[in-house]
C-alpha cells in the first residue's frame, strides 16, 4: 500500500477541507493517506508521496509552507512532491492578481521541483468592500467561497494516476 502525507497550511480550514477532499480521492484507491499541518510533521522518510498545500497571503504561499519546503528539501526531492495553492482570487480576481498568484511558488519550486501542481479556488469569511472588489476586480455579487470540488476531485484523481505511474 502506498503512503501519502498531504501537508497543509491554512488559517480558515479552507486548505484542510481541500487536503481531506484529495485524501479521499486517494483512500478510494487503497493509498493509506495522512492529513496533517506542517507544523506536525517530523518524519516524511515513511512517505511515498508528499502533497503540500497552502493558501496565498497578500500573493504570496504562506511562508509556513515555503519554510517547510525549504527546512525538508533534502528529503523531498527524494520522494515525490507536489504543491496546490488555494486563492479566492485565483480565477475571479484582475489578470494582475492572477500573474502574480501563478509565479508564488516559485520560490518553493526552485528548492524541490514539484511533480504536479494544483491551482483551486478558496473561500473568503466575508464579502470584500467596494474598494477592495475595485482593487481586486472582483465582481459585486461573487460568492464567497468559490471552490470547485469536481474540479478538486478531478485534480486528485489525475495526481494519484500520476504518482502511481511513477513507482
Amino acid at each position: 500500500m502506498s503512503k501519502l502525507c498531504i501537508a497543509y497550511v491554512t488559517k480558515t480550514n479552507t486548505t484542510k477541507e481541500i487536503a481531506e477532499e484529495i485524501a479521499k480521492v486517494a483512500r478510494e484507491k487503497s493509498w493509506e493517506v495522512k492529513v496533517l499541518p506542517v507544523s506536525a510533521i517530523d518524519d516524511l522518510e515513511e512517505f511515498d508521496a508528499i502533497l503540500i498545500g497552502a493558501p496565498i497571503n497578500g500573493m504570496q504561499w504562506l511562508p509556513e509552507a515555503v519554510g517547510f519546503v525549504e527546512k525538508n528539501q533534502a528529503v523531498l526531492k527524494e520522494i515525490s512532491t507536489s504543491y496546490y495553492l488555494v486563492s479566492y482570487l485565483m480565477n475571479s480576481g484582475g489578470k494582475i492578481w492572477k500573474k502574480m498568484i501563478n509565479k508564488s511558488l516559485n520560490k518553493a519550486s526552485a528548492l524541490v521541483k514539484p511533480m504536479m501542481i494544483g491551482k483551486f479556488d478558496g473561500r473568503i469569511e466575508d464579502e470584500f468592500s467596494g474598494f477592495v472588489r475595485l482593487l481586486f476586480g472582483v465582481k459585486k455579487g461573487t460568492p464567497l467561497d468559490l471552490r470547485d470540488w469536481d474540479a478538486i476531485r478531478a485534480w486528485a484523481k489525475e495526481y494519484i494516476q500520476k504518482v502511481e505511474s511513477r513507482k
